[in-house]
């Protein structure tokens, strides 16, 4: 391309980029390497975010994605504290009961097990535990120690 050719001893302004179009001030405007008409950059970036559109959704759908995830774990996380801190707020107590004739831990446990526990085979493992029970062997007429949370 031959930049700068003289017409009469005058610059040719095209070769340079600049359009013949005036502005209303008299100006002449350059064009940007990267445009191939000479609208203004306005125009170009409408067009430009029209074509992006697509991505900014994608974008803003992995953004309210991540915040949903997020808002769920702090949601778990709390609610397990809450219940951690209820369960630290009871206390465990002990009492005394006696043993009838036939009475199973079984049956221990459907008479006796309270809001502390979450089923009958944990309370069945505390009352083993904390009376030093090797198995389901309990007789009629002595006592056990079961617990209760208050």
């Amino acid at each position: 391309m031959n930049r700068g050719t003289y017409h009469s001893g005058s610059i040719d302004l095209a070769s340079y980029g600049y359009s013949f179009k005036s502005r209303p001030s008299g100006e002449y405007r350059r064009r940007s390497k990267n445009s191939r008409s000479f609208h203004s950059s306005a125009v170009g970036r409408s067009a430009h975010r029209k074509q992006d559109l697509p991505g900014m959704l994608l974008s803003l759908l992995a953004v309210v994605a991540g915040v949903m995830i997020l808002a769920a774990i702090l949601t778990n996380v709390l609610a397990k504290n809450v219940d951690a801190g209820n369960q630290a707020a009871a206390v465990e107590h002990v009492r005394s009961i006696q043993v009838e004739e036939g009475q199973t831990l079984w049956d221990i446990a459907d008479a006796q097990m309270g809001a502390g526990f979450s089923d009958k085979k944990e309370f069945i493992a505390e009352v083993e535990e904390i009376n030093h029970i090797d198995g389901n062997m309990i007789h009629a007429g002595s006592y056990l120690l079961v617990p209760y949370y208050a």
